[in-house]
C-alpha cells in the first residue's frame, strides 16, 4: 500500500468469543498484547491501541454500556458491557 507506517496509529480489534477470566488465561492475553505492541513498535508505529471487538461495536453506537449480541459463523455470543468494559463474570 506504499504508505509510512511511522505516520499512523493502529486499532487492533482483539476476538472475544471465549472469554476466560482465569489467571493463566488473563496473562496469555497480556503476552500476546505485548508482543504486538513489540513487533508494531519496533515498525515504528508511533501508537497502538489494542480493544476488544464487543467494546468497538458499542463504540461505534456511540453508547458505553449494552449487550451486544455477536452471531458469527460458527458461534453466537451475547455479551453485557458496562461502561466500556465488558462484564467477564456473566459471560
Amino acid at each position: 500500500m506504499q504508505v509510512k507506517q511511522s505516520r499512523y496509529p493502529i486499532v487492533i480489534s482483539l476476538p472475544i468469543c471465549h472469554y476466560d477470566d482465569t489467571e493463566s488465561a488473563k496473562a496469555a492475553r497480556r503476552q500476546l498484547k505485548e508482543t504486538i505492541y513489540s513487533v508494531l513498535f519496533d515498525m515504528n508505529v508511533p501508537a497502538v491501541c489494542a480493544i476488544d471487538q464487543v467494546t468497538l461495536t458499542l463504540f461505534a453506537a456511540r453508547r458505553t454500556s449494552g449487550i451486544v449480541v455477536n452471531i458469527g459463523f460458527h458461534a453466537t455470543s451475547v455479551v453485557p458491557v458496562f461502561q466500556g468494559k465488558v462484564m467477564g463474570r456473566l459471560v
